[in-house]
Formats: C-alpha cells, sequence, structure tokens
C-alpha cells in the first residue's frame, strides 16, 4: 500500500517552526537555563542560533529520533551489573 498525501498530512507530527514539538521543548530547555542562570540575553541568543540549527540537521536526518530515545531508555529496566569500573553501560 502507498501512502497518498492526505495519509502523510494527517499523521505526521505537529510542528512548530519546522521542529516536532519533543525538539522545541528541547529548544526551550536549551535556552531558558543560560536565561535563567546567567542572566545573559546575549548567550540565550546565542544557544539559540546555534541549536536551532543543530536540531533541523537532527530532524532532517531523522524526525523521530528523540522519541525512540525515550521510549528505549522508559522501558529497557536497568541490571545490577550495569555499573562497572569502566562506567555506566546501558544495555538491552
Amino acid at each position: 500500500m502507498e501512502p497518498t498525501p492526505i495519509f502523510n498530512g494527517l499523521t505526521r507530527d505537529v510542528t512548530i517552526g519546522g521542529l516536532p514539538t519533543m525538539y522545541i521543548v528541547i529548544l526551550l530547555m536549551m535556552t531558558m537555563f543560560p536565561l535563567v542562570i546567567l542572566q545573559s540575553i546575549v548567550i540565550t541568543v546565542v544557544v539559540a542560533g546555534i541549536g536551532y540549527p543543530a536540531l533541523r540537521a537532527v530532524v532532517s536526518y531523522d524526525p523521530k529520533m528523540i522519541t525512540v530515545f525515550i521510549t528505549a531508555t522508559q522501558t529497557t529496566s536497568l541490571k545490577l551489573g550495569s555499573l562497572n569500573e569502566k562506567g555506566f553501560t546501558y544495555r538491552a
């Protein structure tokens, strides 16, 4: 079955400024932390200016990357032997 434009339009993620909503939340967190902690609008603008194109590049590569990462970390249980002498290892 070949997807039609109507099916593609109805099933795609909601975007704001070309970024899905989860990416917008991450961009807002990246820009608000420097504003609140350092109280510098210049650093906030620089972080937003670098973060937005970086997140657009991630979205153009794979728009569901963050959703897959969040789902994988929530559903995969940690093992007791996950913390070894080399550092923290996370296995499925």
